[in-house]
């Protein structure tokens, strides 16, 4: 999931990866009605994805610069972190999803 300005179409088809992009206007037309539903269903999930990296970011060893002699163990934290935040309480109620 990125914005218009990332220019990775290439690599993620050689990688097999789905991109995911809001669709932006050009030459001043207006966006379908389609294109206007897909981007705010993007946007919901932009919201969602912020909110977890937020839950990451308030782990102390990712507040600042990472100090040289982790980053042979830079992979493995943040897994470990991530698991940890995904172990967490929901961000979403139960409600999200009836």
């Amino acid at each position: 999931m990125v914005d218009k300005g990332f220019r990775i179409e290439t690599e993620c088809a050689d990688n097999n990866i789905t991109l995911i992009r809001p669709a932006f206007k050009t030459n001043g037309e207006q966006l379908s009605k389609k294109d206007t539903e897909d981007s705010r269903e993007i946007a919901a999930a932009r919201v969602n994805v912020e909110r977890v990296m937020e839950q990451l970011k308030n782990f102390e060893i990712l507040k600042s610069e990472v100090q040289w002699h982790y980053l042979a163990y830079m992979n493995d934290i943040i897994i470990s972190i991530a698991a940890l935040v995904n172990l967490g309480p929901p961000l979403l109620g139960s409600a999200s999803f009836a």
